[in-house]
């Protein structure tokens, strides 16, 4: 009886690795479009389906290795344990953590629990991130410092969305004085060489800190920060401590036209008085302009920001337009 043929033999190499994208695109969606959800119901089966093409033959395996480890479709804390160990212990060093372009845990029931899930086993190893979504995965100042200050983050990252964690404005406000330390002041500090002054974080486009704790002092110096000049996307919905002081300075990232003035981010309320945002650091003697928006938004999400609207305004105007209706 003739041996099955393998299925590099049986078809050509474009119609298997269309056949696995088909089957990769079921699992997660496109880098294009990483925000959108998958069906749990299609997702699981077509990543069983490249499970079970890789164990066919070795050539099967290396075809479908990318497909499956592209975006792994984590249902439990035990398969995200399970991954974590494959990528942690491999023979080859970092072969198959390199395959992994977008990690999701939002869907993971009991990630919130508290050291549920190796964040920085995963940001550590994965090297090729492109998206990393740790959604209500009890996050922290000191996750995130880790994150931006000593990991750092992988230079392919271009969406990292760390909403609804216990995040402050303290990671911000940390990195932004970092950002405008010398290399030999940096020595003298408890941040390690790799601190990235090197742009290694402007690769990030969309960032998510809605329903956090961030106030204006970390929206400020987040939009200050060099290293996150390539910002395009910011989401701050329902983060109540941000008010209406720094709306001017968000409307002019969205416009890219900064006013700077004697070292402070001086902006004008509607009143035309002067507003500063805080003294930005800069030292007597240096001519460097420290007060400079670097992200270029095209997108700010300010949805549930209660803070931005004060009542006692509010009610003024619906007095005065009660007032021109009776006159």
């Amino acid at each position: 009886m003739p041996a099955w043929p393998t299925p590099s033999a049986a078809l050509p190499p474009e119609v298997q690795h269309q056949i696995l994208s088909h089957l990769a695109s079921q699992v997660s969606p496109s880098p294009s479009d990483s925000q959108s959800l998958t069906p749990p119901a299609l997702a699981f089966p077509a990543q069983a389906a490249l499970a079970s093409f890789a164990l066919v033959s070795r050539a099967a395996r290396d075809l479908a290795l990318p497909y499956l480890y592209r975006a792994p479709f984590l249902r439990g804390l035990h398969q995200i344990e399970r991954l974590r160990r494959t990528l942690v212990g491999e023979k080859e060093e970092g072969r198959l953590a390199r395959l992994v372009r977008q990690l999701d845990f939002s869907a993971v029931p009991h990630r919130w629990d508290q050291r549920a899930i190796d964040v920085m086993a995963f940001v550590k190893r994965c090297s090729a991130l492109t998206y990393l979504n740790l959604d209500f995965c009890s996050i922290t100042d000191t996750h995130m410092a880790i994150v931006f200050l000593h990991t750092p983050l992988p230079r392919t990252l271009h969406t990292l969305i760390v909403s609804t964690n216990n995040i402050t404005s303290n990671t911000f406000d940390v990195l932004f004085q970092f950002s405008f330390l010398s290399p030999e002041d940096l020595k003298m500090t408890s941040t390690p060489n790799n601190f990235p002054l090197d742009g290694s974080v402007s690769t990030l486009r969309v960032l998510d800190l809605g329903h956090t704790s961030v106030n204006d002092s970390g929206v400020t110096a987040l939009l200050c920060t060099p290293c996150l000049a390539g910002l395009e996307e910011l989401c701050l919905a329902g983060c109540e401590d941000v008010s209406d002081a720094c709306v001017p300075l968000m409307a002019r990232a969205l416009e890219g036209s900064p006013e700077n003035v004697g070292g402070k981010i001086v902006l004008e309320s509607k009143e035309g008085e002067e507003i500063a945002l805080g003294e930005v650091g800069r030292e007597e003697g240096k001519e460097e302009d420290r007060a400079k928006v670097y992200p270029r938004l095209k997108r700010l999400d300010l949805t549930d920001c209660y803070g931005l609207l004060a009542a006692d305004e509010l009610g003024d105007r619906w007095e005065d337009e009660d007032e021109d209706e009776e006159e």
